[in-house]
């Protein structure tokens, strides 16, 4: 008790407890004139209070970390569903265009005799991109960040599948070396300034956030431009260099841009916003 188990004057056992000095004494020296008028407990139950207030406050942060446990554990069954029925739309627009395929193979098949000449290779197989978990530096899906400084010029490759809207990037500074070395792009796309972040929506349009233009452009599958809009600034719709840019499952642009999320339409109308602009 207090450090020791005996009283330095008494040589006694420490067994009543001076509320009135905070310490622990012997049951001599309650009577002696330094304690009179004071308070005393017994010494066993003032350590059985300050123990139960010590535990209590273990308790309370072992219960606070198995609510967070279970909140990390049901977060995380949440994701994983997310991410399924992403996989999962994914998965069935690749199955429903190998289905069409099989559906003209098997008319051409049924109807061989009436036709002299059928060129079986237009029957391959058209929808290759392979669903797989990438590196970092590699982005497979329907939107992506920053695609590297642009060392000789202000242009955007994108490798896409032959029929699917899902595009396939690299995550790789673009200048001629780096050609070289990851392999000819499908598509360049050139006049555009400082390209910071790229989207695609579920129908095959590329939106591209311009860093220096302050606008976000927006073009169709075969990558002409279909229009552009923003203007600098910090009022909503506005944008000032814009750069993380994504498609909602409610169908509109989400662009990030000087400490805020924007959501627009695909006209450029101003949805609503997150965050505001310094």
């Amino acid at each position: 008790m207090a450090g020791k188990n005996a009283c330095d004057i008494q040589n006694r056992s420490l067994d009543l407890y001076c509320s009135t000095d905070d310490q622990f004494i012997c049951v001599e020296c309650q009577f002696s004139p330094r304690h009179e008028g004071h308070k005393f407990d017994l010494a066993s139950r003032v350590l059985e209070r300050k123990s139960s207030v010590k535990t209590e406050g273990i308790d309370k942060a072992i219960e606070a970390l198995e609510a967070r446990r279970r909140q990390i554990i049901k977060q995380g069954k949440t994701v994983t569903q997310d991410i399924q029925e992403e996989i999962n739309v994914i998965i069935n627009k690749k199955l429903d265009i190998l289905e069409e395929q099989q559906k003209e193979a098997e008319a051409a098949k049924r109807n061989i005799e009436d036709s002299n000449d059928i060129n079986a290779s237009r029957f391959q197989p058209i929808e290759e991109a392979d669903i797989k978990f990438t590196k970092k530096e590699e982005i497979r899906g329907s939107k992506c960040g920053y695609i590297g400084e642009l060392k000789s010029s202000y242009s955007t490759s994108i490798a896409a599948s032959k029929s699917s809207p899902i595009i396939e990037t690299k995550h790789i500074p673009f200048n001629s070396e780096s050609m070289r070395k990851k392999g000819k792009p499908v598509k360049t796309i050139s006049d555009l300034k400082y390209p910071w972040g790229i989207a695609v929506s579920p129908d095959g349009q590329v939106v591209v956030a311009e860093n220096l233009a302050h606008r976000i452009t927006i073009l169709n599958k075969d990558g002409k431009k279909v229009k552009s809009f923003g203007t600098k600034g910090k009022k909503d719709g506005e944008i000032t260099h814009p750069y993380g840019i994504a498609i909602s499952h409610d169908g509109h642009i989400l662009v990030t841009d000087n400490h805020r999320l924007q959501k627009l339409t695909f006209d450029g109308e101003f949805v609503q916003s997150v965050g505001s602009s310094k």
